[in-house]
């Protein structure tokens, strides 16, 4: 008996240890099949205001990939970022400059064309940039001006005046200015007025404007890339701004115009780039085919209130955007405009001079 009750919990033991390893290796199965089923997160590094919730909604939807979406103020910061060593970002998003500059250090990946099926949509003047020709590297998104917002019943202009940038750096309005967060835009909007190009990189040209900056700097209200909260509140009546922002101040409050200089003034884009080392290249065509749909890119450029590159996209807004001059500049105003360069060794002498200025 003794005998017969020990061989029967050797065996009850045996088909349970067999039972849990079967139970184990289908549960390994199952796990294994989901991992292998399961959608990675895409990190994408972007500016504010140009992804809303419901379209990365709509991507995760339509591919279940989920985004995170990380936001920078600055080209200088997103350069920072990838230089410290935040290599978990799948798509970025680099203006003009900032991608001939990761171009030249080796920092983007090459953009393979066959994945994007909605390349074709570009208009034919976004398609050769003087950062990136053929495209090698980035994907247009949107484009814009830099100018001034005036607060015209604060401000008196004469009917048909174009004022120049002194109406920003001789203010006549003390604290009720502002100025971009923005180095390069700073700087340029000085050398413009300056009658220098912005692209200087001379540095005893650049000494000169950093000398003129400090003589307003006490002048100013603040720095800022967002002035549109500050112009509804009536605390601005002089902002240096970019072309989205003053549509949407100017729909809040109609009395702000917008003013490209008449010296001239800055011609910015911003791309979207896959970094060196991004984990989810597949993952991020995808994405970039995704903000290329036509459908998808006038969406965008509606609630940003941005250019776009995008000619397919363009066709579906409706004709109140495509006529609106401060959008869609009429050929002598572009002819005013320039685009911002790398500027290779001189950008460390203007960085510590921005440093200096903030101070």
């Amino acid at each position: 008996m003794g005998d017969q009750r020990i061989l029967k919990t050797v065996l009850t033991v045996i088909k349970a240890g067999v039972a849990i390893g079967l139970i184990g290796a289908i549960g390994y199965r199952f796990a294994n099949r989901n991992s292998e089923n399961a959608k990675p997160v895409l990190r994408v590094c972007a500016w504010s205001n140009y992804l809303p919730d419901e379209v990365l909604e709509e991507f995760q939807s339509r591919t279940g990939i989920k985004v995170e979406l990380s936001l920078v103020s600055s080209n200088e910061e997103l350069f920072a970022k990838l230089k410290a060593g935040a290599t978990g970002f799948d798509v970025i998003q680099p203006s003009d400059y900032m991608s001939r500059q990761m171009i030249r250090l080796g920092m983007l990946r090459e953009i393979d064309h066959a994945q994007l099926k909605n390349l074709g949509n570009l208009a034919d003047d976004s398609r050769n940039p003087v950062w990136d020709p053929d495209l090698k590297y980035t994907i247009p998104f949107s484009w814009g001006t830099t100018g001034l917002v005036i607060n015209t019943n604060k401000i008196s202009l004469a009917p048909g005046e174009i004022p120049g940038w002194g109406m920003l750096f001789e203010t006549p309005d003390p604290k009720h200015t502002s100025l971009l967060d923005d180095m390069r835009e700073v700087f340029s909007a000085m050398l413009i007025w300056k009658g220098l190009t912005p692209n200087v990189r001379d540095s005893l040209q650049l000494a000169g404007a950093q000398d003129n900056l400090r003589k307003i700097r006490e002048k100013i209200l603040m720095f800022t890339s967002e002035p549109r909260q500050y112009l509804a509140r009536s605390e601005l009546n002089i902002a240096h701004a970019y072309s989205m922002d003053a549509i949407q101040a100017s729909e809040i409050r109609p009395e702000f115009k917008f003013f490209i200089p008449r010296e001239g003034a800055v011609r910015w884009a911003d791309n979207f780039a896959i970094p060196i080392s991004a984990r989810h290249v597949a993952e991020a065509y995808q994405f970039l085919d995704f903000t290329l749909d036509a459908r998808i890119a006038s969406q965008l450029a509606l609630k940003g209130r941005f250019s776009t590159p995008n000619q397919a996209a363009w066709q579906l807004l409706p004709d109140s955007e495509r006529t609106n001059p401060v959008l869609y500049p009429p050929k002598e105003t572009l002819a005013r405009l320039h685009y911002l360069e790398d500027l290779g060794d001189a950008l460390v002498v203007m960085n510590r001079m921005w440093a200096e200025l903030k101070i």
